[in-house]
């Protein structure tokens, strides 16, 4: 077994301190704690590039399956040790075969079913946490409570845009039937400050309007830039700013990828859905981040299937109508005071004050 690490599971958990030690070669997780389990020597050799090979697994369950990772309790796992670093450190230092598998999964890697049996023990007492693992079965029945990781992080580019249209788009994204998310909000937030300011004149209104409104709210995050992609959140939202989206609306983007197979889905208006594990494995293929969109399979929504239709009229037409009324009333205000006037000089003032009821202005 030279240039093989084994790295048996313990309580059910593989240790991350026995893998920081398989950073090279090849890494070998068996089914069972004692280290032994189903294995077999072909398990044991080099897999090839980018691939997972789980031993003891149904072909079926494994090969070109949407969740593979729901596979691998009680079987055993064989992977290039160069995953490690790239892995990184789980949440709580430990975590489940599933949870390792899931994670491999997101990052691009290819599953396949290799020789060995499964071990049955590790399948019944082997423990998953859906709090790291967003599209398993049981977290989707559970579509509004939210977890540790999200089941997708939306960016959102507050810059240049009004509160009341920001306010638009974020408030209908966290009411809506999914509410596992994570929304981050970008825009210059360092500029406000935390001190007193003025109000009506304040040139930064609406971005201070838009942080005191998300303040409390755990979903939401501010941040200077796009943040990179966090490869364990199983997809990526950027919505256009100032729409309404449904409240099925990523209900609707997640059916077009796990049931059409696309891996981006693009919209009028600036809708754009990506599928973080099509990503990680075109990037793994050597493909530029810039040529991705050009390979990867896409789909494109129409108008009305996102968003909702608003009577209301949009934030800057609001905004116009009301300072075309108080231009108005300004000009009503002028002319009123014109004709008090004239009245005035025209009856010498014996019938102005009984007409007017005072004195003109």
């Amino acid at each position: 077994m030279d240039g093989v690490t084994v790295v048996p599971p313990v309580g059910g958990r593989v240790p991350y301190a026995g893998l920081e030690k398989a950073r090279a070669g090849t890494v070998f997780v068996p089914a069972r704690e004692d280290g032994t389990g189903p294995a077999v020597t072909s398990a044991l050799a080099p897999p090839p590039e980018n691939t997972v090979v789980v031993g003891g697994a149904d072909p079926a369950e494994v090969d070109g399956a949407e969740r593979p990772w729901e596979a691998c309790p009680g079987a055993s796992l064989s992977f290039a040790g160069t995953w490690v670093e790239e892995l990184g450190e789980p949440y709580g230092g430990d975590e489940t075969v599933e949870e390792l598998a899931y994670r491999l999964y997101q990052r691009g890697a290819r599953f396949v079913a290799g020789p060995g049996r499964r071990s049955v023990t590790d399948v019944e007492t082997g423990f998953a946490s859906v709090d790291r693992i967003p599209l398993a079965p049981s977290r989707r029945a559970r579509p509004t409570r939210t977890w540790r990781v999200p089941f997708a992080d939306v960016v959102v580019d507050t810059a240049g845009a009004s509160a009341e249209r920001v306010m638009e788009t974020v408030d209908a994204l966290l009411m809506g039937r999914t509410g596992d998310l994570r929304i981050t909000l970008v825009g210059d937030w360092r500029r406000l400050g935390e001190g007193r300011h003025t109000t009506i004149d304040d040139p930064d209104l609406d971005p201070r309007l838009v942080r005191e409104h998300y303040r409390c709210e755990g979903r939401v995050r501010f941040l200077e830039e796009i943040p990179e992609r966090d490869p364990d959140v199983p997809f990526r939202l950027f919505p256009p700013v100032g729409v309404r989206p449904r409240e099925d609306a990523l209900e609707r983007l997640f059916l077009i990828c796990s049931e059409r197979g696309h891996g981006l889905v693009v919209g009028d208006g600036g809708w754009r859905w990506e599928r973080t594990v099509v990503f990680a494995r075109a990037r793994r293929a050597g493909v530029a981040e810039s040529g991705i969109d050009a390979l990867v399979r896409t789909y494109t929504v129409r108008d009305g299937e996102l968003s909702e239709d608003v009577d209301l009229p949009r934030a800057e037409e609001r905004r116009r109508l009301m300072e075309e009324a108080s231009r108005r009333a300004a000009g009503a205000r002028a002319a009123a005071e014109l004709w008090e006037r004239r009245l005035w000089a025209l009856t010498g003032g014996r019938w102005s004050r009984l007409l007017l009821g005072r004195r003109p202005l």
